[in-house]
C-alpha cells in the first residue's frame, strides 16, 4: 500500500511518536527496507495574522472594537492587550485620569468617551498558545479625531465565493 494514514484519534497532542514503516518490492520480496519516522503531535506555533478594527481614524465619544485573527486554536489561546498613549509614552488612561482597563479576550471593546481626542493610540496584543507554548505579537495605531470632527466609521466583512464573487456585508 503506498499511502498510509493513521486514523484521527489514535494520538494525543502533544506527544512525539516513532512509527516503524517496512517498506517491500511485491515482484521481488528480497528488496524491502525498514524506516523509523518521527511523529510531533505539539500544537502549532502561536501566529497573530492581524487585528481587525485597527489602524484607523476613530470619534473619541464613539465604542470601538478591536479582535486579533489567529489561526491558533483559540481554546488554547491566551490574550493580553496593552495599550500605549503616544503622546506621553505610559500606558493609556481615561479623560479621568484613571488606566483603561482591557479584557484579555479575543475580542475586546473600548468604550466611548475613555481616550482623548486628537491624540494617537498604540495597542498591541499578545496571544500565547498554552499546547506549543509559544506566543506572538502584533501593534497596530488608532488615531483619535478631534472632538468637532464627524468620524464616519463602518466595517466591511468579505468573503468570496466558489464562483470568485465577493460579497461585502457592511
Amino acid at each position: 500500500m503506498p499511502n498510509c494514514t493513521i486514523p484521527q484519534f489514535n494520538m494525543s497532542v502533544g506527544q512525539p511518536y516513532k512509527v516503524r514503516v517496512n517498506a517491500v518490492n511485491l515482484k521481488d520480496p528480497n528488496m524491502g527496507v525498514t524506516k523509523w519516522v518521527h511523529i510531533d503531535t505539539m500544537s502549532p506555533n502561536a501566529k497573530v495574522a492581524y487585528i481587525e478594527g485597527c489602524n484607523r481614524l476613530f470619534s473619541v465619544n464613539s465604542s470601538f472594537d478591536l479582535e486579533v485573527m489567529i489561526p491558533t486554536n483559540v481554546s488554547y489561546a491566551k490574550f493580553t492587550w496593552f495599550c500605549t498613549d503616544l503622546s506621553t509614552g505610559s500606558p493609556c488612561f481615561t479623560t479621568s485620569f484613571s488606566y483603561i482597563t482591557i479584557a484579555n479576550t479575543k475580542r475586546v471593546t473600548i468604550p466611548g468617551g475613555q481616550l482623548f481626542s486628537n491624540n494617537t493610540y498604540k495597542f498591541k496584543v499578545i496571544v500565547f498558545d498554552t499546547l506549543s507554548q509559544t506566543q506572538d505579537t502584533k501593534e497596530c495605531m488608532m488615531y483619535a479625531a478631534l472632538l468637532e470632527d464627524r468620524v464616519l466609521d463602518i466595517a466591511l466583512n468579505t468573503e468570496a465565493n466558489r464562483n470568485g464573487y465577493i460579497n461585502f456585508n457592511a
